[in-house]
């Protein structure tokens, strides 16, 4: 992660499109979570949910991050 002037981390973006796969290989796709990493900064471990974008249905998607 880069800091800008102001000494702000600029955004550090992470994008994860969901999946449901059935056994023949068919694919359906139930939405997508962008994350800005920059969020988690000083955070040691972390759970949050989030609304999936793009989706059909309301469905979230419940996100772990731990940082070292």
């Amino acid at each position: 992660m880069t800091v800008d002037r102001n000494g702000m981390l600029n955004e550090q973006l992470v994008m994860f499109e969901i999946n449901q796969e059935y056994s023949g290989r068919e694919r359906i796709m139930l939405g997508t979570v962008t994350l800005n990493l920059a969020e988690y900064a000083g955070v040691v471990k972390e759970t949050r949910r989030y609304l999936m974008q793009d989706s059909k249905i309301n469905s979230t998607l419940k996100v772990g991050l731990e940082l070292w």
